[in-house]
């Protein structure tokens, strides 16, 4: 007699999680870390399970945030939740009941994207009942275990929660350089560079090994090719249409971004780049209603960005922390189906070389079969968080990037963008 198998090996836990979510009667989950991201999009695919059970330690970098909104849910007797204080916490259990069925996923995977989808983890799925019942008495037992989240325990985490973010910080910035250096296929010494605008010598200013470093010697290599950028702004500035009302930065001293670690994301300068959007006069009436960041930094616009094995020419709506007004203003817009439409029909008719990338997502424009698609996709945008970006990279020696067609390459694909930023942008002053 045969007996059903009743473990499978997974890999991207973010699939079966899909697969299950929307099924799904009851929930539990005990894990050492969770992140926004990935709190929010469960929440949201949970919307129709009666019984959700989340259980997370303090040891690991759950966030404040996230904290928080266990308590609300919890307050509002919309999930059951707490926090496991008495030994470092390093449990992965989902464990999901779907009508009479029961299925449970143990391995490696923390509540975040890496966790689900990115790292290369390893989950084991269960489906035999008596096991994963035997699962839901071993939750219990770490519920039994844990204190509620309260405004107390909130506060003392967060106070150490940002001692921590800072050192995991300085962490991550020399891991990334360590994986770069080790996971390196691109070789710039195979690269033509005849008759292209930027040399050799300029992409190498952002060679892995370099990037978190401030040194003497390598500013001056940055300095480089931040005068470069300075020259191709001069080129490029003066054939942009006046009717465009694209605009490079109104201090000649930020035209192009800086070349010290601490003015760049995750303090490792990857890039620089030169950006085009309001001008000084437009910024001004924003400042007087909504803050004092009235630079264009805050402010959704057109960028020529150069790094080490590309040069991309991007609509960029804003990085993280940035770009408030134009994200939020559409984000209000997409709940208009003919504007989510329009603006589908117009990003996917930017063509194949294109790509988005929106709350850490990025995929090719073409990726999404109808409006409503990239709808789901674009809501989950938060300008306090995550970069949003429209845009098409080349690579180095491409014909489009030599001396005498950069400046055209750059015009043609603005002119593309240009529908896509008027829909974007806010439009309050004009």
């Amino acid at each position: 007699m045969s007996h059903a198998v009743s473990t499978n090996i997974i890999s991207k836990f973010s699939i079966e999680f899909d697969s299950l979510a929307k099924s799904a009667t009851s929930c539990y989950i005990a894990v050492g870390m969770i992140t926004d991201k990935m709190f929010d999009f469960a929440i949201r695919r949970l919307a129709g399970c009666k019984n959700i059970s989340i259980i997370t330690g303090i040891h690991m970098a759950t966030t404040p945030d996230v904290m928080r909104k266990l308590q609300t849910l919890t307050k509002t007797e919309k999930i059951n939740s707490g926090a496991y204080i008495h030994n470092y916490f390093h449990a992965k259990l989902y464990l999901f009941k779907c009508e009479e069925k029961w299925t449970a996923y143990v391995g490696s995977g923390n509540f975040t994207t890496g966790g689900w989808s990115e790292n290369e983890e390893l989950f084991v799925r269960i489906t035999d009942t008596q096991t994963c019942e035997d699962l839901v008495h071993k939750f219990e037992e770490y519920e039994n275990d844990c204190e509620p989240i309260s405004d107390e325990l909130i506060s003392r985490y967060e106070e150490s929660y940002k001692v921590n973010s800072q050192l995991d910080v300085q962490k991550r910035k020399q891991m990334a350089d360590l994986t770069a250096r080790l996971n390196a296929s691109f070789d710039i010494n195979l690269v033509n560079f005849a008759q292209q605008f930027f040399s050799k010598e300029d992409h190498l200013a952002f060679e892995p090994g370099k990037t978190h470093l401030d040194t003497k010697e390598i500013h001056e290599e940055r300095r480089q090719i931040r005068n470069k950028l300075y020259k191709l702004n001069d080129l490029l500035a003066p054939r942009v249409p006046n009717n465009w009302e694209l605009h490079p930065h109104y201090d000649d001293a930020h035209i192009a971004s800086h070349i010290e670690t601490m003015h760049h994301h995750n303090e490792n300068v990857h890039s620089l780049w030169i950006g085009y959007g309001r001008s000084k006069a437009q910024l001004k009436q924003y400042g007087k209603y909504v803050h004092s960041n009235n630079t264009p930094l805050f402010y959704m616009r057109m960028q020529v960005i150069v790094s080490y094995d590309k040069i991309g020419v991007w609509l960029m709506p804003g990085k993280s922390g940035a770009g408030e007004i134009d994200r939020e203003n559409f984000q209000r817009k997409l709940e208009n189906d003919s504007f989510s439409e329009k603006f589908f029909k117009l990003l996917t008719g930017l063509g194949d070389d294109y790509w988005i990338e929106v709350a850490d997502d990025m995929r090719p424009v073409n990726d999404f079969e109808n409006s409503e698609e990239l709808r789901e996709y674009l809501w989950n945008d938060n300008w306090r968080k995550y970069y949003f970006i429209i845009g098409r990279n080349y690579e180095l020696g491409s014909p489009e990037l030599t001396q005498s067609k950069i400046v055209q390459t750059c015009l043609d694909n603005f002119s593309k963008y240009l529908p896509l930023y008027d829909l974007i942008r806010d439009k309050s002053f004009g």
